[in-house]
């Protein structure tokens, strides 16, 4: 467990640490990437309307005040949040400043990727029954996660190996995401029936 913590705290310093600095030279190579978005905040902010796709994000540094329907969700660095349906959202960053940006990033899932890897390991890996099929989920952020993360960032600086890595890493973060036991939204998505799957499917209708 000590070596693992130690590798989190490293793996989340270099993204920090990297994020912050292109942040600062205006380098916004991360946009390379499908799907990915990183931000840096230097100063509180507020957005009472937006929305969240299905998507997992990961706080690498400050503190964030979710509001989900009736729901309120407060979290900060070392937490992911998941989101198996796109749902309204409103949000608050705090104590973010020039010393100490708010940094994280996020990355749109495939559901069709979601679904071709939940049938390869369908039947190979056991997994507990949940309790809870909220469509959003706070989670604390598992390593293998967070170097996915940091590993895209650093994609993003060599355009040259883009569509040789890029399918990989994604395929390996979708396949952490899923299995992970905090995950059950996204297992859930992925069974039809099951409460967040017809919502999702509503969504997609009345889109």
């Amino acid at each position: 467990m000590e070596t693992r913590d130690t590798e989190q705290k490293e793996i989340t310093e270099k993204f920090i640490n990297q994020a912050i600095a292109g942040h600062r030279a205006h380098d916004l190579n991360w946009k390379r990437i499908p799907g990915f978005n990183v931000s840096v905040l230097e100063e509180n902010a507020v957005n009472r309307s937006c929305f969240y796709t299905l998507s997992m994000a990961v706080i690498f540094q400050g503190e964030k005040i979710v509001d989900v329907g009736d729901n309120q969700y407060q979290y900060g660095g070392g937490s992911m949040i998941v989101t198996s349906v796109e749902v309204p959202t409103s949000y608050r960053i705090l104590n973010a400043s020039p010393e100490r940006p708010f940094v994280s990033a996020s990355m749109k899932l495939d559901r069709a990727l979601l679904a071709e890897i939940m049938g390869e390991i369908s039947g190979k890996k056991e997994f507990s029954p949940s309790e809870d099929s909220n469509a959003f989920c706070v989670a604390k952020t598992p390593v293998q996660i967070s170097d996915c993360f940091l590993r895209l960032l650093r994609l993003a600086e060599h355009p040259e190996d883009m569509d040789f890595v890029f399918p990989c890493i994604q395929r390996e973060l979708h396949y952490f995401a899923l299995t992970d036991p905090q995950c059950s939204n996204l297992r859930e998505l992925c069974t039809g029936g099951l409460p967040s799957n017809r919502v999702s499917k509503a969504v997609e209708w009345l889109k």
